[in-house]
């Protein structure tokens, strides 16, 4: 319900979005039944109404960046495959739920993500 919602706001303003806390505000518009949420459930999701295609497509780059950055070290430490792994885990779970809504996860996410480039760099 909440996913369906969504994607009826996404497609009349795909390119740029609604800005922060679109859900909040848009989704009594569209719904068919009554609920009160706060978010889509679905972090891709809330990224992609809140800021667009343009919005998905950052978020898409930074991770493949990331991705690919990690597979060109030459230098394997089985601390990168960790963090890969605990990101995609926490990507998908984020996928189906809202978790990354949070400060201290998104804080956590964003520390995981620096990891390795910081010790690339030293």
């Amino acid at each position: 319900m909440f996913w369906k919602d969504a994607i009826k706001l996404i497609i009349k303003n795909p390119i740029v979005g609604y800005g922060g806390e679109a859900f909040l505000y848009l989704h009594q518009s569209v719904q068919d039944i009554y609920y009160m949420s706060a978010e889509t459930h679905s972090y891709p999701l809330q990224i992609l109404l809140e800021n667009g295609i343009i919005g998905i497509l950052a978020y898409t780059c930074i991770l493949g960046y990331y991705i690919i950055f990690i597979i060109k070290q030459k230098e394997k430490e089985i601390i990168d495959i960790g963090v890969i792994l605990t990101l995609g885990i926490l990507i998908l779970h984020s996928a189906m739920d809202f978790e990354m809504t949070y400060m201290y996860i998104i804080f956590q996410f964003f520390i995981l993500l620096s990891s390795p480039l910081l010790g690339a760099l030293f």
